[in-house]
């Protein structure tokens, strides 16, 4: 189940749906401070910040967080859709095991 503004990480949504465990998936921005070289790039950080920052206050609810930091990919950025799919199955990969007692009981 995909957030949006207000529910950035709909994990209770989910649990209503039925549910019983919740792996929440995360993308965290390793880009660099300096900003930005136009107006759509200082909106897109922005944007991006805004949902990083009200996506924490959900994330106690979770019952398991997979954070990916990926450097200098925009939340926006459509042309990098494929390396972030990527980069998911290779965390998930690496997190399995965890993943996996913390979600099966």
């Amino acid at each position: 189940m995909d957030g949006g503004i207000a529910e950035n990480l709909p994990w209770r949504e989910t649990k209503r749906a039925g549910a019983d465990k919740v792996l929440s998936i995360v993308f965290g921005n390793k880009t660099p401070e300096s900003c930005c070289k136009n107006i759509y790039e200082v909106v897109n950080k922005s944007f991006s910040i805004l949902c990083h920052e009200l996506s924490k206050y959900e994330w106690d609810g979770t019952d398991y967080l997979l954070e990916i930091k990926e450097p200098n990919i925009g939340l926006l950025d459509k042309k990098h859709i494929d390396e972030l799919y990527n980069e998911g199955y290779i965390q998930t990969k690496l997190k399995i095991s965890d993943i996996k007692k913390k979600l099966i009981i």
